[in-house]
Protein backbone atom coordinates (compact mmCIF):
# COMPACT_ATOMS: atom_id res chain seq x y z
CA UNK A 1 0.00 0.00 0.00
CA UNK A 2 1.20 3.56 -0.84
CA UNK A 3 1.93 5.82 1.95
CA UNK A 4 0.63 9.79 1.73
CA UNK A 5 1.52 12.52 3.61
CA UNK A 6 -0.96 15.65 3.41
CA UNK A 7 1.10 18.80 4.59
CA UNK A 8 -1.44 21.60 4.44
CA UNK A 9 -2.43 24.90 6.75
CA UNK A 10 -6.17 24.85 6.00
CA UNK A 11 -8.00 22.65 7.97
CA UNK A 12 -10.45 22.90 5.52
CA UNK A 13 -8.21 21.54 2.72
CA UNK A 14 -6.81 18.89 4.67
CA UNK A 15 -10.49 17.70 5.91
CA UNK A 16 -11.54 17.96 2.20
CA UNK A 17 -8.26 15.86 1.18
CA UNK A 18 -8.27 13.12 3.73
CA UNK A 19 -12.15 12.62 3.96
CA UNK A 20 -13.27 13.01 -0.11
CA UNK A 21 -11.75 9.89 -1.36
CA UNK A 22 -11.29 6.24 -0.35
CA UNK A 23 -8.07 6.27 -0.42
CA UNK A 24 -7.30 2.80 1.03
CA UNK A 25 -9.38 1.27 -1.60
CA UNK A 26 -7.10 2.53 -3.89
CA UNK A 27 -4.13 1.20 -2.24
CA UNK A 28 -2.61 4.57 -0.56
CA UNK A 29 -2.61 5.27 2.98
CA UNK A 30 -2.45 8.44 4.72
CA UNK A 31 0.32 8.08 7.01
CA UNK A 32 -0.08 12.06 8.67
CA UNK A 33 -1.73 15.42 7.74
CA UNK A 34 0.61 18.14 9.28
CA UNK A 35 0.34 22.17 9.18
CA UNK A 36 3.62 23.01 7.87
CA UNK A 37 6.62 21.68 5.82
CA UNK A 38 9.44 21.85 9.25
CA UNK A 39 6.59 18.96 10.86
CA UNK A 40 6.62 16.68 8.17
CA UNK A 41 10.28 16.91 7.13
CA UNK A 42 10.32 15.64 10.59
CA UNK A 43 8.05 12.63 9.86
CA UNK A 44 10.39 12.42 6.22
CA UNK A 45 13.11 11.70 7.94
CA UNK A 46 11.64 8.89 10.17
CA UNK A 47 9.09 6.86 8.13
CA UNK A 48 9.34 5.92 4.24
CA UNK A 49 6.84 7.78 2.34
CA UNK A 50 6.18 7.52 -1.25
CA UNK A 51 4.14 10.96 -2.07
CA UNK A 52 3.81 14.25 -0.22
CA UNK A 53 0.81 16.34 -1.03
CA UNK A 54 1.93 19.74 -0.34
CA UNK A 55 0.38 23.12 -0.15
CA UNK A 56 3.05 26.15 -1.46
CA UNK A 57 1.94 29.20 0.76
CA UNK A 58 2.67 27.88 4.47
CA UNK A 59 3.96 29.51 7.70
CA UNK A 60 7.12 28.25 9.45
CA UNK A 61 8.37 26.48 6.15
CA UNK A 62 6.28 26.93 3.24
CA UNK A 63 6.64 24.12 0.47
CA UNK A 64 9.05 25.20 -1.73
CA UNK A 65 11.44 25.08 1.26
CA UNK A 66 9.81 21.27 1.94
CA UNK A 67 10.85 20.53 -1.51
CA UNK A 68 14.54 21.82 -1.31
CA UNK A 69 15.00 20.02 2.13
CA UNK A 70 13.29 16.79 0.96
CA UNK A 71 16.23 16.83 -1.98
CA UNK A 72 18.58 17.31 0.87
CA UNK A 73 17.61 14.67 2.70
CA UNK A 74 18.09 12.19 -0.39
CA UNK A 75 13.65 11.64 -0.95
CA UNK A 76 13.34 9.17 -3.17
CA UNK A 77 9.67 9.28 -3.28
CA UNK A 78 7.53 11.70 -5.27
CA UNK A 79 5.30 15.16 -4.61
CA UNK A 80 2.53 16.97 -5.73
CA UNK A 81 2.19 20.99 -4.55
CA UNK A 82 -1.10 22.84 -4.00
CA UNK A 83 -1.93 26.06 -5.02
CA UNK A 84 -4.66 28.34 -3.76
CA UNK A 85 -4.18 30.34 -7.69
CA UNK A 86 -2.48 29.22 -10.72
CA UNK A 87 0.56 30.94 -10.15
CA UNK A 88 2.92 29.64 -12.56
CA UNK A 89 6.02 31.53 -10.89
CA UNK A 90 5.51 29.42 -7.84
CA UNK A 91 4.77 25.98 -9.72
CA UNK A 92 7.41 26.46 -12.12
CA UNK A 93 9.80 26.82 -8.97
CA UNK A 94 8.65 23.99 -7.52
CA UNK A 95 9.40 21.73 -10.89
CA UNK A 96 13.03 22.99 -10.34
CA UNK A 97 12.86 21.38 -6.81
CA UNK A 98 11.52 18.11 -7.89
CA UNK A 99 7.12 18.60 -7.65
CA UNK A 100 5.83 15.90 -10.41
CA UNK A 101 2.58 17.64 -11.02
CA UNK A 102 -0.15 20.07 -9.00
CA UNK A 103 -3.73 20.92 -8.15
CA UNK A 104 -5.07 24.38 -7.74
CA UNK A 105 -7.55 24.47 -4.76
CA UNK A 106 -10.31 25.85 -6.55
CA UNK A 107 -10.54 22.62 -8.70
CA UNK A 108 -10.00 19.53 -6.53
CA UNK A 109 -12.55 17.40 -7.61
CA UNK A 110 -12.56 13.87 -5.68
CA UNK A 111 -11.89 11.81 -9.00
CA UNK A 112 -9.76 14.65 -10.53
CA UNK A 113 -6.93 14.54 -7.46
CA UNK A 114 -7.70 10.45 -7.04
CA UNK A 115 -6.89 10.20 -10.84
CA UNK A 116 -3.98 12.75 -10.60
CA UNK A 117 -2.03 10.46 -7.15
CA UNK A 118 -2.46 7.50 -8.97
CA UNK A 119 -1.04 8.48 -12.08
CA UNK A 120 1.72 10.44 -10.46
CA UNK A 121 2.40 7.26 -8.36
CA UNK A 122 2.45 4.79 -11.06
CA UNK A 123 3.94 6.16 -14.03
CA UNK A 124 5.26 9.68 -12.74
CA UNK A 125 5.09 10.81 -16.55
CA UNK A 126 6.60 14.41 -16.67
CA UNK A 127 10.00 14.76 -13.76
CA UNK A 128 12.04 17.77 -13.35
CA UNK A 129 15.75 16.39 -11.82
CA UNK A 130 15.92 17.93 -8.62
CA UNK A 131 18.81 19.86 -9.51
CA UNK A 132 16.56 21.49 -11.61
CA UNK A 133 19.33 21.13 -14.77
CA UNK A 134 17.19 18.41 -17.19
CA UNK A 135 13.71 17.30 -17.75
CA UNK A 136 12.22 13.52 -18.04
CA UNK A 137 9.48 12.22 -19.79
CA UNK A 138 7.84 9.02 -20.06
CA UNK A 139 7.26 7.13 -23.67
CA UNK A 140 3.90 7.62 -22.92
CA UNK A 141 3.53 11.26 -23.42
CA UNK A 142 0.08 12.90 -22.74
CA UNK A 143 -1.60 16.13 -24.13
CA UNK A 144 -1.49 17.80 -20.57
CA UNK A 145 2.29 16.89 -20.52
CA UNK A 146 2.66 18.78 -23.55
CA UNK A 147 1.95 21.79 -21.89
CA UNK A 148 3.68 21.42 -18.72
CA UNK A 149 6.81 20.58 -20.19
CA UNK A 150 6.29 23.14 -22.82
CA UNK A 151 5.73 25.76 -20.34
CA UNK A 152 8.87 24.95 -18.58
CA UNK A 153 11.43 24.87 -21.01
CA UNK A 154 10.15 28.20 -23.10
CA UNK A 155 10.17 29.80 -19.43
CA UNK A 156 13.61 28.43 -18.03
CA UNK A 157 15.73 27.09 -20.87
CA UNK A 158 15.86 23.52 -19.42
CA UNK A 159 18.74 21.06 -21.31
CA UNK A 160 16.26 17.85 -22.50
CA UNK A 161 17.25 15.01 -24.05
CA UNK A 162 16.73 15.77 -27.59
CA UNK A 163 15.50 12.46 -28.69
CA UNK A 164 12.49 12.55 -25.89
CA UNK A 165 12.14 16.44 -27.43
CA UNK A 166 11.80 14.87 -31.10
CA UNK A 167 9.36 12.50 -29.94
CA UNK A 168 7.07 14.91 -28.23
CA UNK A 169 7.80 17.28 -31.71
CA UNK A 170 6.19 14.19 -33.79
CA UNK A 171 3.49 13.10 -31.60
CA UNK A 172 2.26 16.88 -31.97
CA UNK A 173 2.59 16.22 -35.81
CA UNK A 174 5.10 18.59 -36.27
CA UNK A 175 7.45 18.08 -38.83
CA UNK A 176 10.49 20.58 -40.11
CA UNK A 177 10.54 24.17 -39.24
CA UNK A 178 7.95 25.85 -36.76
CA UNK A 179 6.93 29.03 -35.88
CA UNK A 180 6.63 30.43 -32.27
CA UNK A 181 3.73 33.43 -31.63
CA UNK A 182 3.44 35.07 -27.94
CA UNK A 183 0.40 36.21 -27.34
CA UNK A 184 -0.63 39.36 -24.91
CA UNK A 185 -3.93 40.57 -23.48
CA UNK A 186 -3.73 44.56 -23.77
CA UNK A 187 -4.81 45.94 -21.19
CA UNK A 188 -4.32 43.56 -18.37
CA UNK A 189 -5.00 45.80 -15.56
CA UNK A 190 -8.41 45.89 -16.22
CA UNK A 191 -8.90 42.56 -17.04
CA UNK A 192 -8.02 41.75 -13.09
CA UNK A 193 -10.40 44.74 -12.17
CA UNK A 194 -13.33 43.32 -13.93
CA UNK A 195 -12.57 39.39 -12.74
CA UNK A 196 -11.41 39.79 -9.80
CA UNK A 197 -8.73 37.39 -8.53
CA UNK A 198 -11.21 34.34 -7.89
CA UNK A 199 -12.56 34.91 -11.86
CA UNK A 200 -8.88 35.28 -13.99
CA UNK A 201 -8.24 31.64 -14.17
CA UNK A 202 -11.66 30.87 -15.45
CA UNK A 203 -11.10 33.86 -18.04
CA UNK A 204 -7.62 32.61 -18.55
CA UNK A 205 -9.06 29.07 -19.33
CA UNK A 206 -12.00 30.99 -22.05
CA UNK A 207 -8.82 32.57 -23.62
CA UNK A 208 -7.17 28.80 -24.31
CA UNK A 209 -10.17 27.31 -25.33
CA UNK A 210 -10.99 29.88 -27.84
CA UNK A 211 -6.86 29.68 -29.13
CA UNK A 212 -7.12 25.72 -29.20
CA UNK A 213 -10.43 26.08 -30.98
CA UNK A 214 -8.90 28.04 -33.28
CA UNK A 215 -6.06 25.79 -33.85
CA UNK A 216 -8.10 22.83 -34.08
CA UNK A 217 -9.79 23.80 -37.20
CA UNK A 218 -6.42 24.40 -39.05
CA UNK A 219 -5.08 21.12 -37.76
CA UNK A 220 -1.54 22.52 -37.52
CA UNK A 221 -0.34 23.74 -34.14
CA UNK A 222 -0.36 23.88 -30.13
CA UNK A 223 -1.40 26.97 -27.26
CA UNK A 224 0.13 26.73 -23.76
CA UNK A 225 -1.00 28.79 -21.50
CA UNK A 226 2.26 30.34 -19.80
CA UNK A 227 0.17 32.47 -17.69
CA UNK A 228 -3.53 34.34 -17.62
CA UNK A 229 -1.98 37.15 -19.45
CA UNK A 230 0.16 35.28 -21.59
CA UNK A 231 -0.08 32.18 -23.96
CA UNK A 232 2.58 30.69 -25.99
CA UNK A 233 1.18 29.28 -29.94
CA UNK A 234 3.16 26.45 -31.54
CA UNK A 235 2.65 26.45 -34.98
CA UNK A 236 3.93 24.30 -37.98
CA UNK A 237 2.67 25.02 -41.92
CA UNK A 238 4.08 23.07 -44.57
CA UNK A 239 3.73 25.87 -47.48
CA UNK A 240 6.12 26.14 -49.88
CA UNK A 241 7.09 29.97 -49.59
CA UNK A 242 8.01 32.47 -46.63
CA UNK A 243 4.85 34.56 -48.15
CA UNK A 244 2.65 31.72 -48.24
CA UNK A 245 3.15 30.52 -44.96
CA UNK A 246 2.99 34.26 -42.96
CA UNK A 247 -0.67 34.73 -45.13
CA UNK A 248 -1.61 31.40 -43.42
CA UNK A 249 -0.20 32.53 -40.47
CA UNK A 250 -1.65 35.68 -40.10
CA UNK A 251 -5.22 34.21 -41.07
CA UNK A 252 -4.81 31.96 -37.53
CA UNK A 253 -3.77 34.70 -35.56
CA UNK A 254 -6.28 37.24 -36.74
CA UNK A 255 -9.07 34.79 -36.62
CA UNK A 256 -7.97 33.81 -32.83
CA UNK A 257 -7.91 37.72 -32.28
CA UNK A 258 -11.62 38.17 -33.38
CA UNK A 259 -12.77 35.44 -31.37
CA UNK A 260 -11.48 36.70 -28.29
CA UNK A 261 -12.64 39.88 -28.69
CA UNK A 262 -16.11 39.00 -30.03
CA UNK A 263 -16.34 36.72 -27.23
CA UNK A 264 -14.29 38.36 -24.21
CA UNK A 265 -13.85 41.89 -25.53
CA UNK A 266 -10.52 42.09 -25.36
CA UNK A 267 -7.52 42.98 -27.73
CA UNK A 268 -4.44 40.86 -27.81
CA UNK A 269 -0.82 41.52 -28.93
CA UNK A 270 0.63 38.96 -30.97
CA UNK A 271 4.72 38.93 -31.56
CA UNK A 272 5.63 36.46 -33.99
CA UNK A 273 9.78 33.96 -33.92
CA UNK A 274 9.88 32.65 -36.87
CA UNK A 275 12.57 28.86 -38.14
CA UNK A 276 12.52 27.19 -35.13
CA UNK A 277 14.25 23.56 -35.24
CA UNK A 278 12.13 20.98 -33.15
CA UNK A 279 11.41 22.57 -29.45
CA UNK A 280 15.34 22.05 -28.57
CA UNK A 281 15.17 25.84 -29.48
CA UNK A 282 12.31 26.47 -27.95
CA UNK A 283 13.31 29.12 -24.93
CA UNK A 284 15.50 31.17 -27.31
CA UNK A 285 12.45 31.42 -29.69
CA UNK A 286 9.91 32.46 -26.66
CA UNK A 287 12.04 35.01 -25.38
CA UNK A 288 11.89 36.39 -29.31
CA UNK A 289 8.08 36.09 -29.95
CA UNK A 290 7.80 37.99 -26.41
CA UNK A 291 10.27 40.87 -26.93
CA UNK A 292 8.73 40.87 -30.42
CA UNK A 293 4.98 41.02 -28.65
CA UNK A 294 6.31 43.63 -26.02
CA UNK A 295 7.07 46.24 -29.22
CA UNK A 296 3.50 47.03 -28.39
CA UNK A 297 4.34 49.75 -26.28
CA UNK A 298 5.90 51.37 -29.59
CA UNK A 299 3.60 50.25 -32.18
CA UNK A 300 0.06 50.18 -30.23
CA UNK A 301 -2.01 47.17 -29.93
CA UNK A 302 -3.97 44.40 -31.00
CA UNK A 303 -1.05 43.98 -33.84
CA UNK A 304 1.27 41.04 -34.93
CA UNK A 305 4.44 42.22 -34.53
CA UNK A 306 7.58 40.30 -36.50
CA UNK A 307 11.16 41.09 -36.55
CA UNK A 308 11.05 43.53 -39.01
CA UNK A 309 8.99 45.79 -36.32
CA UNK A 310 11.91 45.48 -34.03
CA UNK A 311 14.73 45.90 -36.92
CA UNK A 312 13.05 49.42 -37.90
CA UNK A 313 13.84 50.50 -34.55
CA UNK A 314 17.74 50.50 -35.36
CA UNK A 315 17.28 51.60 -38.97
CA UNK A 316 18.62 55.40 -39.38
CA UNK A 317 22.63 55.32 -39.43
CA UNK A 318 23.98 56.08 -36.12
CA UNK A 319 24.72 55.42 -32.76
CA UNK A 320 23.30 52.81 -31.07
CA UNK A 321 22.05 54.24 -27.07
CA UNK A 322 21.79 50.78 -26.06
CA UNK A 323 24.48 50.56 -23.89
CA UNK A 324 24.94 54.19 -22.54
CA UNK A 325 21.65 53.89 -20.05
CA UNK A 326 23.52 52.03 -17.48
CA UNK A 327 23.66 55.80 -15.71
CA UNK A 328 20.29 56.99 -16.56
CA UNK A 329 19.12 53.73 -14.86
CA UNK A 330 20.70 54.23 -12.37
CA UNK A 331 19.33 57.51 -11.37
CA UNK A 332 16.00 56.28 -12.26
CA UNK A 333 15.74 53.05 -9.78
CA UNK A 334 17.43 55.90 -6.84
CA UNK A 335 14.87 58.23 -7.47
CA UNK A 336 16.89 60.70 -8.38
CA UNK A 337 15.15 63.72 -10.45
CA UNK A 338 18.03 65.78 -10.58
CA UNK A 339 20.25 63.59 -11.58
CA UNK A 340 17.95 61.50 -14.17
CA UNK A 341 17.43 65.18 -15.66
CA UNK A 342 21.10 65.25 -16.09
CA UNK A 343 21.31 62.04 -17.52
CA UNK A 344 18.51 62.63 -19.84
CA UNK A 345 20.07 65.81 -21.42
CA UNK A 346 23.44 63.72 -21.97
CA UNK A 347 21.74 61.34 -23.82
CA UNK A 348 18.87 63.22 -25.81
CA UNK A 349 21.72 65.70 -26.54
CA UNK A 350 23.64 63.39 -27.95
CA UNK A 351 20.89 61.74 -30.05
CA UNK A 352 20.46 65.63 -31.09
CA UNK A 353 24.25 65.97 -32.31
CA UNK A 354 23.22 63.10 -35.12
CA UNK A 355 23.50 63.84 -39.00
CA UNK A 356 20.08 63.73 -40.30
CA UNK A 357 18.28 66.04 -42.04
CA UNK A 358 15.41 66.55 -39.21
CA UNK A 359 14.36 65.55 -35.80
CA UNK A 360 12.13 63.27 -37.88
CA UNK A 361 14.73 61.36 -38.96
CA UNK A 362 15.64 60.32 -35.37
CA UNK A 363 12.63 58.67 -34.28
CA UNK A 364 13.73 55.43 -34.37
CA UNK A 365 16.92 56.70 -31.65
CA UNK A 366 14.17 58.33 -29.74
CA UNK A 367 12.04 54.57 -30.01
CA UNK A 368 14.84 52.71 -28.69
CA UNK A 369 15.63 54.96 -25.83
CA UNK A 370 12.02 54.84 -24.34
CA UNK A 371 12.04 50.90 -25.05
CA UNK A 372 15.29 50.71 -23.21
CA UNK A 373 13.89 52.85 -20.12
CA UNK A 374 10.25 50.50 -20.39
CA UNK A 375 12.35 47.71 -20.26
CA UNK A 376 14.71 48.36 -17.28
CA UNK A 377 12.21 50.43 -15.11
CA UNK A 378 9.91 47.20 -15.37
CA UNK A 379 13.08 44.91 -13.93
CA UNK A 380 13.29 47.61 -11.14
CA UNK A 381 8.90 47.63 -10.32
CA UNK A 382 7.66 45.04 -12.95
CA UNK A 383 4.05 46.88 -11.78
CA UNK A 384 5.42 49.98 -13.77
CA UNK A 385 3.61 48.27 -17.46
CA UNK A 386 0.48 48.82 -15.70
CA UNK A 387 1.40 53.34 -16.09
CA UNK A 388 1.60 52.89 -20.36
CA UNK A 389 -1.76 51.16 -20.95
CA UNK A 390 -3.06 54.71 -22.28
CA UNK A 391 0.13 55.61 -24.16
CA UNK A 392 -1.15 53.13 -26.76
CA UNK A 393 1.50 53.71 -29.94
CA UNK A 394 4.29 55.73 -28.86
CA UNK A 395 5.78 55.83 -32.73
CA UNK A 396 2.02 57.88 -33.43
CA UNK A 397 2.71 59.94 -30.09
CA UNK A 398 6.64 60.68 -31.03
CA UNK A 399 5.96 61.52 -35.09
CA UNK A 400 3.84 64.03 -34.22
CA UNK A 401 6.27 66.57 -32.76
CA UNK A 402 7.52 68.78 -35.19
CA UNK A 403 10.40 69.76 -32.80
CA UNK A 404 13.03 68.17 -31.21
CA UNK A 405 12.65 70.10 -28.27
CA UNK A 406 9.24 68.85 -28.14
CA UNK A 407 10.17 65.00 -28.15
CA UNK A 408 12.90 65.93 -25.47
CA UNK A 409 9.91 67.31 -22.82
CA UNK A 410 8.00 64.50 -23.51
CA UNK A 411 10.16 61.87 -23.04
CA UNK A 412 11.24 63.62 -19.51
CA UNK A 413 8.07 64.00 -18.38
CA UNK A 414 7.25 60.47 -19.14
CA UNK A 415 9.94 59.07 -17.41
CA UNK A 416 8.68 61.42 -14.87
CA UNK A 417 5.89 59.31 -14.29
CA UNK A 418 7.52 56.62 -14.52
CA UNK A 419 9.60 57.80 -11.29
CA UNK A 420 6.12 58.96 -9.36
CA UNK A 421 4.81 55.87 -10.19
CA UNK A 422 7.44 53.59 -8.46
CA UNK A 423 7.50 56.00 -5.57
CA UNK A 424 4.39 55.36 -4.63
CA UNK A 425 4.69 51.79 -5.41
CA UNK A 426 7.27 51.54 -3.44
CA UNK A 427 5.92 53.10 -0.05
CA UNK A 428 2.64 50.63 -0.96
CA UNK A 429 5.07 47.68 -1.04
CA UNK A 430 6.39 48.99 2.41
CA UNK A 431 3.72 49.19 3.82
CA UNK A 432 2.39 46.07 2.80
CA UNK A 433 4.79 44.21 3.97
CA UNK A 434 4.48 45.67 7.36
CA UNK A 435 1.32 45.18 7.89
CA UNK A 436 1.56 41.22 6.64
CA UNK A 437 4.32 41.14 9.75
CA UNK A 438 1.94 43.25 12.35
CA UNK A 439 -1.00 40.81 11.33
CA UNK A 440 1.16 37.68 11.79
CA UNK A 441 2.50 39.14 15.24
CA UNK A 442 -0.80 40.23 16.39
CA UNK A 443 -2.08 36.59 15.87
CA UNK A 444 0.72 34.43 16.82
CA UNK A 445 2.32 36.33 19.77
CA UNK A 446 1.63 33.75 22.22
CA UNK A 447 3.71 32.21 20.47
CA UNK A 448 8.01 31.83 20.68
CA UNK A 449 8.30 34.14 17.92
CA UNK A 450 11.05 36.17 16.69
CA UNK A 451 12.49 38.68 14.11
CA UNK A 452 13.33 35.86 12.55
CA UNK A 453 10.29 33.88 12.52
CA UNK A 454 8.08 37.21 11.45
CA UNK A 455 11.06 37.89 8.63
CA UNK A 456 11.01 34.42 7.27
CA UNK A 457 7.06 34.56 6.83
CA UNK A 458 7.30 37.62 4.80
CA UNK A 459 10.04 36.84 3.07
CA UNK A 460 12.40 39.82 3.89
CA UNK A 461 15.87 39.86 5.81
CA UNK A 462 16.01 39.98 9.17
CA UNK A 463 18.30 43.23 9.22
CA UNK A 464 15.57 44.80 6.38
CA UNK A 465 12.39 44.13 8.13
CA UNK A 466 14.36 45.43 11.34
CA UNK A 467 14.96 48.83 9.88
CA UNK A 468 11.77 49.04 8.08
CA UNK A 469 9.92 48.76 11.32
CA UNK A 470 11.72 51.64 12.71
CA UNK A 471 11.38 53.61 9.74
CA UNK A 472 7.78 52.84 8.88
CA UNK A 473 6.17 52.24 12.54
CA UNK A 474 8.35 54.81 14.16
CA UNK A 475 9.14 51.87 16.84
CA UNK A 476 11.06 48.46 16.83
CA UNK A 477 10.13 45.10 16.36
CA UNK A 478 10.89 44.33 20.14
CA UNK A 479 8.45 47.40 21.28
CA UNK A 480 5.69 46.34 19.00
CA UNK A 481 5.98 42.67 19.79
CA UNK A 482 5.89 43.39 23.48
CA UNK A 483 3.39 46.25 22.93
CA UNK A 484 1.03 43.38 21.48
CA UNK A 485 1.78 41.14 24.39
CA UNK A 486 1.10 44.10 27.21
CA UNK A 487 -1.65 44.74 25.83
CA UNK A 488 -3.12 41.12 25.77
CA UNK A 489 -2.21 40.66 29.34
CA UNK A 490 -3.94 43.95 30.21
CA UNK A 491 -6.94 42.47 29.02
CA UNK A 492 -6.47 39.01 30.95
CA UNK A 493 -5.85 40.57 34.16
CA UNK A 494 -8.63 43.37 33.97
CA UNK A 495 -11.10 40.42 32.83
CA UNK A 496 -10.41 37.25 34.28
CA UNK A 497 -9.21 35.53 37.54
CA UNK A 498 -5.93 33.58 35.71
CA UNK A 499 -2.79 33.60 37.44
CA UNK A 500 0.10 36.10 36.38
CA UNK A 501 1.89 32.61 35.47
CA UNK A 502 -1.13 31.35 33.45
CA UNK A 503 -1.04 34.76 31.81
CA UNK A 504 2.53 34.88 30.88
CA UNK A 505 2.65 31.63 29.01
CA UNK A 506 -0.59 33.09 27.58
CA UNK A 507 0.90 35.87 25.91
CA UNK A 508 4.27 34.81 24.97
CA UNK A 509 6.42 34.69 28.08
CA UNK A 510 7.57 31.12 29.84
CA UNK A 511 9.33 33.02 32.61
CA UNK A 512 6.67 35.15 34.91
CA UNK A 513 9.87 36.94 36.21
CA UNK A 514 10.57 38.07 32.67
CA UNK A 515 6.88 38.74 31.86
CA UNK A 516 6.70 40.54 35.69
CA UNK A 517 9.31 42.75 35.17
CA UNK A 518 8.37 43.95 31.47
CA UNK A 519 4.64 44.81 32.04
CA UNK A 520 5.55 47.02 34.75
CA UNK A 521 8.09 48.76 33.17
CA UNK A 522 5.33 49.46 30.54
CA UNK A 523 2.62 49.63 33.01
CA UNK A 524 4.20 51.10 35.55
CA UNK A 525 2.89 48.52 38.33
CA UNK A 526 3.46 45.17 38.93
CA UNK A 527 0.55 42.36 37.16
CA UNK A 528 -0.41 41.63 40.75
CA UNK A 529 -0.72 44.97 41.58
CA UNK A 530 -2.87 45.69 38.24
CA UNK A 531 -5.42 43.18 38.69
CA UNK A 532 -5.98 43.94 42.07
CA UNK A 533 -6.70 47.49 41.28
CA UNK A 534 -9.08 46.45 37.90
CA UNK A 535 -10.97 44.24 39.73
CA UNK A 536 -11.41 46.62 42.40
CA UNK A 537 -12.92 48.99 40.11
CA UNK A 538 -14.80 46.31 38.89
Amino acid sequence: MFKLLIVEDEHIVRLALSSMINWEANNIKIVAEVTNGKEALDILQSTNIDIVITDINMSVMNGLKLLKAMNDIGYSGTSIVLSAYNDYDYIRQAFKLGASDYILKANMEPDNVLALVKSVLEKNKVTNKRKGNAAELDENLHERDYGLLLKIIAEDSYRVDEQLIRKMYDKLGFSGEYDCSVLLVDDYSTIIEKYGSDGIYEFSKHVMDSIKFQLKKQGIGYGVSITPEKYMILTNIKLASETAKRKKLELIINRIQQSLMMYLDISTTVGVANHGRTFINLHEMFSKANQLADLRYIYGKGKILYQENADFIKQVDGESIIGKEDSLIESIAELNIHKVDYELDLLLNKISTYKNNSYKDLISYYLELIMTIIINCSKLDNNTKNIFEHSTNFYDIISKFETKEEVHLWIKNFVKNIMAYMANNRHISKNSQIKNAKDYMRNKFSMNISLSTVAEYVELSENYLSKLFVSETGETFIQCLTRYRIEEATKLLSNTNMKINKVAIKVGYENVEHFSRVFKKNIGISPKEYQKKEHKLS
